[in-house]
This record gives structure tokens, sequence and C-alpha cells, in this order.
């Protein structure tokens, strides 16, 4: 009998559907860019990101992020957009995959979400919202 098994770790990518926050984020951000949108709703906020210059007003359900250059919402959280099973802290560790396969990431995280926005511009410029 063979039996195998995986390490399961979602993947990044300008390629991954609107149901996973990150493609959300940049697919949203490109919509208000391009005038399409106003604002981003999103469930749980506690997700890590980074490098973004935002203020959050507000609590639990009544937060919201505000662009501190033009002073516009531009993330509130949407109850309706909360999963049922969530868990406290979202942070993937590649350790084991580096460890045991080898595997080392060919994109950092920066370039990762640049490619990713740079990806949701392009669609949204061009006519195609998902």
């Amino acid at each position: 009998m063979h039996a195998s098994s995986d390490i399961p770790q979602h993947h990044e990518s300008s390629l991954c559907g609107i149901e996973f926050v990150t493609r959300k984020i940049t697919l949203t951000l490109a919509q208000i860019r391009h005038g399409l949108q106003d604002v981003s709703e999103l469930g749980n906020l506690d997700a890590k990101s980074a490098g973004f210059d935002r203020e959050w007003q507000g609590k639990d359900e009544k937060t919201q992020g505000i662009d501190r250059k033009s002073g516009k919402v531009v993330v509130r959280v949407n109850p309706a957009f909360y999963r049922p099973a969530e868990v406290d802290i979202l942070i993937g560790n590649p350790a084991k995959a580096r460890e045991k396969l080898g595997w080392e990431r060919e994109v950092g995280f920066d370039a990762l979400v640049q490619m990713m926005m740079e990806a949701d511009l392009r669609r949204v410029a061009g006519g195609q919202a998902q």
C-alpha cells in the first residue's frame, strides 16, 4: 500500500480567485483606483498584511480603514464576509517545506503584492472584473 501526505498551504498569485483575501484586496483596490468601486469590504481584519499606510477607526463590525492621503474610507468590515470556521490568525510557515523538500520561494512578499496589484489594475482597466 502506498500512502502520501502533503503540507497544505495556500499559494498566492494573481491567478487566485477573489474569495481569497489577498486577491480580493488587490482587485477591489484596482476597482477603486479606476472609479468602479468606492470601498473594499472584508470580514476578519486580524489577518496579517504589510506595507500599507492606513488608519483604522472604530471597533469590531464598525471598523473602517481610512486612506490617510484622501481621507476616504477604503476598507470596511462587513459581517457577511465572516467565515463560519474563522481561525484566530492566518500566517503560513514554509519552514517544513524548506527543510524536508528543499523548497525556496522565488518571489518575495513585496514583489508578490506588486505583481498581484499590477495584474488586477490591468484586468480592471481592460474591463475584466475577475
